[in-house]
């Protein structure tokens, strides 16, 4: 206690260069890098310093710059995105709810957070039309787009879904005749390779005849 505290974020501190995690509990929320580089107490001087106190504060401004693209986050939704973004650390074992005694759901990823924090969405019509381009609307910087469609009726054919070179916006081509019957398109948002967030916008429909590029 108070990490304890249903209120509060429990943090503890992974030292990365070791995969040591250091100070344990089962209110343990997370765990965030531990060692920084910053000024010494007293001396005109830099020094390396571990803790908690250095890892917290990385958690404190994550859950700033969340905030800073979505001012309606309620602490719930805060604590279950640092949670649900945050990275697996290697050689620890976690149980059904992703969580490990030692380093909670996992160390800290700051974009992953702030992207999940995002108001993002998949714009564009439920009934397909002609030439038109779905598309997330302010896609952060330095990501990438996987686009995917499936359909839950014909789900022997295949309709492609080419990415633009902005990676934000796609169009549906299809190879067959028959209706799009409530179809899925999504959208998985990568960082270097890997995925950060996935969208989708379902209940797609296109009638008989929809051919060609869309």
């Amino acid at each position: 206690y108070p990490a304890s505290n249903p209120y509060t974020i429990a943090v503890g501190a992974l030292n990365v260069s070791t995969s040591q995690a250091h100070y344990l509990g089962a209110g343990l929320d997370m765990v965030a890098p531990c060692t920084v580089y910053t000024t010494s107490n007293g001396a005109v001087s830099y020094i390396s310093m571990s803790g908690t106190s250095f890892a917290a504060p990385q958690v404190t401004g994550t859950i700033a710059l969340m905030l800073s693209v979505n001012p309606y986050l309620t602490p719930a939704k805060i604590r279950s995105i640092l949670r649900n973004t945050a990275t697996k650390v290697p050689g620890y074992s976690y149980d059904n709810n992703g969580w490990n005694g030692y380093v909670g759901h996992g160390m800290l990823n700051t974009l992953a957070a702030v992207i999940n924090a995002m108001d993002l969405k998949i714009d564009g019509p439920q009934l397909i039309a002609s030439n038109y381009i779905y598309h997330i609307d302010i896609l952060p910087s330095g990501t990438t787009v996987e686009w995917a469609i499936s359909d839950s009726y014909y789900n022997d054919y295949h309709y492609f879904v080419p990415n633009y070179s902005g990676q934000g916006t796609c169009r549906i081509i299809r190879n067959n005749s028959h209706d799009l019957m409530n179809g899925t398109l999504t959208a998985k948002i990568k960082y270097n390779g890997v995925i950060i967030r996935t969208l989708t916008k379902s209940n797609l429909y296109a009638y008989a005849g929809f051919w060609g590029q869309y």
